[in-house]
């Protein structure tokens, strides 16, 4: 089966500001820094501290859609468990009907930088509040870097009170992702579903499936380097909290898999059984689905051995549960050519 891959950078502006932060990467700055795109705007504060801000103002502004959407991008701490952000890429364009991101921006002092196109090249603005703190003009990917590199410098490499990484598992699962496949993908964090699923793929869906879910968070997605355009090749949503238990959530858990599953999207979701406490993996778009005891995936936590998961899509008969995932994968050798999935489970 093909997967419809949706792609994060669509244009030649977001291309050129994205090859800009993600020299960053490579840079010796104090804070080592990575690139995240897409976050959704209401992470880089934490659901506690966005929820307060909600019920202590009535201001219907700070109810738009804008703050649950994802950011352009944003540079974030590659380094501990929790991977803070800590400086907001955004579109100039993209804000002009979004009001309440501006209140959202301005309540909590977050440090963006609005990129626009001028007849003097690229001009970068850092807003902190309602201050514009300062302005650079960049004709090319390394004056972009450049400027970028003096902002967050300016703001001290400060982070913001959100995580893009929430919970021990999602936490080991990142890790192992980013340290084994460095080189070879990008590992971004709390993309909205709207992004994991190509556009003309959500307009035909039905509408009572979609309804209240375009904005809920995927935890992990991963593109290939090389690719310019950042099409997802896998996203991972981990559903292993207790919450993911309770009747409305583990309702929308289901509608976002079976939504992926129509939309030919590359999920894969992870959780826990209610009562066996049995782990399952499961990717709704190609039906195959494998499992494996509580224990032994805290070991391959532990261990970092839990990888990454490629699956043959042309498996026939495709298997069903599978008791044994060493029967469904086998080791991914880093020198495999991408056109060619592996599935892996030990590294």
């Amino acid at each position: 089966m093909e997967y419809v891959r949706n792609k994060l950078i669509t244009t030649d502006f977001e291309r050129t500001i994205f090859r800009g932060a993600k020299a960053l990467e490579n840079r010796n700055t104090l804070v080592k820094l990575t690139v995240s795109l897409r976050v959704s705007r209401f992470m880089l504060i934490g659901y506690d501290q966005f929820n307060k801000w909600l019920s202590a103002d009535h201001d219907h502004n700070k109810m738009g859609i804008g703050v649950f959407f994802g950011a352009l991008m944003v540079l974030a701490e590659d380094s501990g468990c929790d991977k803070k952000p800590i400086l907001v890429i955004e579109h100039e364009e993209e804000l002009r009907d979004k009001p309440e991101v501006e209140v959202f921006y301005k309540d909590h002092h977050i440090p963006h930088v609005r990129v626009s196109r001028t007849p003097q090249g690229y001009k970068l603005d850092l807003i902190i509040g309602d201050s514009l703190k300062a302005t650079h003009y960049a004709y090319t990917d390394g004056e972009i870097t450049k400027a970028l590199d003096s902002f967050v410098r300016y703001i001290d490499y400060r982070p913001l009170p959100g995580n893009l990484i929430n919970g021990a598992t999602e936490s080991c699962f990142n890790m192992a992702l980013a340290q084994k496949f460095r080189d070879r993908f990008n590992v971004y964090n709390q993309v909205p579903l709207k992004f994991i699923i190509a556009i003309d793929q959500w307009r035909r869906l039905d509408r009572n499936l979609t309804r209240n879910l375009a904005l809920k968070t995927i935890d992990i997605v991963i593109t290939e380097k090389d690719d310019h355009e950042q099409k997802i090749y896998r996203a991972f949503k981990i559903d292993m909290h207790e919450s993911h238990h309770q009747d409305k959530t583990a309702e929308d858990d289901e509608r976002i898999a079976k939504l992926c599953k129509e939309a030919r999207a590359p999920l894969v979701r992870i959780y826990k059984h209610p009562t066996t406490e049995t782990i399952f993996f499961d990717m709704p778009a190609s039906g195959i689905s494998a499992n494996m005891s509580d224990d032994v995936f805290k070991n391959y936590l532990i261990t970092g051995e839990i990888g990454i998961f490629f699956f043959f899509e042309n498996v026939s008969p495709k298997p069903a549960l599978i008791q044994s995932p060493i029967e469904l994968y086998e080791p991914y050798r880093l020198g495999c050519p991408l056109g060619q999935e592996r599935r892996a489970l030990s590294l």
